[in-house]
């Protein structure tokens, strides 16, 4: 043989052998396949049981049913538990409020369709009359009714009710209503703590009529306030009782106060009928700024012709009209100086509060004598800052976080 022939054939050995390793390989992979569809197939037994499907024998069991699917483990030996009839939900109830100024109120119950319900107030049935609305969601089965009107009494009152559901009944979770009753306390309070006791000033005073719950009373009524010092601001409700008197309207009442010029604490009472109560509110004192006025009279003339002094002086007992030379004056301050209020005055001629006919007092009005040209229509008002008997008079004065103090 040639050698050209002989590297042909080889060539043709090594192909075929080439092709036989590769069919070989093919089949034994299909082999593999078909036996692990066997085994799977094999490892799973199908049995179909009164229209149900059985999985794995004995262990997982699943049945269906028109309307439910129940799920169970049944273990081998043992008996199904037997099912539990489910207990009636509990009916919802509310109201508007849980405080009402009239003895009725608005009640709205939910609960489920078929159900028949019993509405109680204090343990009594209350009229199926009263129903003045039903509403069915048609998706949920939950019927929505409301009652009006529903009757109640003063104080405290217990409102529930009962639902019957295929027989078995089940009560609502109570709901307390308090009506308000009539007025049997007082309460008054200040709004503000302390205002400036400049004249001008003025606090809030409000209060409340109360039940005897403790409740805001809904009723009307006159109240009489009265102050130990300080104004009232606003028209009397009735001038002709002693007091000042306003009118509670639903319980309530509020009125306002002005303060004085004096720094002190004062005492504010509210009273209705025998029922009273009290409250406090400090007028402290106003640090205004400075101020100082007064006079310095220089004359120069005889005696009896000095027409601004008195009687006594203008017509001398001893008849002596010499001339003479004469001095006077008089000056009132106030002020603040570092935290304290100063307030001081002085006359050198007569004491400080002198009347016309030549009377000394601590206090004293305005003095006819002394209204030479009176002001018509003038609404200013005076005040007496330097009560003495003496022709001087000084004091400083603060109030303290815990009320006033001060010297004079």
């Amino acid at each position: 043989m040639k050698s050209s022939d002989k590297g042909v054939a080889a060539m043709s050995f090594m192909f075929n052998k080439g092709l036989y390793k590769n069919t070989f390989f093919w089949l034994c992979i299909q082999l593999i396949s078909v036996c692990l569809v066997t085994n799977v197939s094999r490892a799973e037994e199908v049995v179909q049981v009164n229209d149900g499907l059985v999985l794995n024998k004995d262990v997982l069991t699943t049945k269906d049913t028109k309307d439910t699917k129940e799920e169970k483990e049944v273990t081998p030996g043992s008996s199904p538990t037997p099912p539990t009839s489910p207990s009636p939900p509990t009916p919802s109830l509310t109201i508007p409020s849980t405080v009402v100024d009239i003895p009725a109120t608005t009640v709205t119950l939910q609960f489920p369709e078929g159900a028949t319900v019993e509405l109680l107030v204090n343990g009594v049935a209350v009229d199926s009359k009263l129903v003045g609305k039903t509403e069915t969601n048609t998706r949920t089965k939950i019927v929505t009714q409301t009652w009006y009107g529903v009757g109640l009494q003063d104080g405290e009152n217990t409102i529930t009710a009962k639902i019957v559901v295929n027989g078995v009944e089940s009560e609502a979770v109570p709901v307390k209503v308090q009506v308000r009753g009539t007025p049997t306390q007082i309460t008054i309070r200040s709004l503000e703590t302390r205002i400036p006791a400049d004249g001008r000033s003025t606090a809030t005073i409000e209060g409340q009529l109360l039940d005897a719950s403790g409740n805001r009373s809904g009723r009307d009524g006159f109240v009489t306030l009265k102050t130990t010092d300080g104004e009232f601001v606003g028209e009397d409700a009735s001038p002709e009782q002693p007091g000042f008197q306003v009118k509670a309207q639903q319980g309530l009442f509020r009125v306002s106060l002005r303060s004085s010029l004096k720094a002190q604490t004062v005492r504010i009472q509210a009273k209705l009928g025998d029922v009273d109560s009290f409250t406090q509110l400090v007028f402290e004192t106003d640090l205004r700024s400075s101020i100082v006025t007064g006079v310095v009279d220089l004359r120069l003339g005889k005696r009896g012709t000095d027409y601004y002094q008195s009687f006594r002086d203008f017509l001398p007992i001893d008849e002596d009209n010499s001339t003479e030379l004469g001095v006077r004056s008089s000056v009132f301050a106030t002020g603040k100086v570092g935290d304290w209020l100063f307030t001081g005055a002085y006359n050198s001629s007569r004491s400080l509060n002198d009347t016309c006919d030549r009377t000394s007092s601590l206090f004293r009005d305005t003095q006819f004598c002394e209204q030479a040209y009176p002001v018509y229509g003038d609404s200013s008002t005076s005040q007496i800052l330097t009560p003495s008997q003496d022709s001087l008079y000084a004091k400083f004065e603060r109030t303290a976080p815990s009320g006033l103090g001060g010297c004079g």
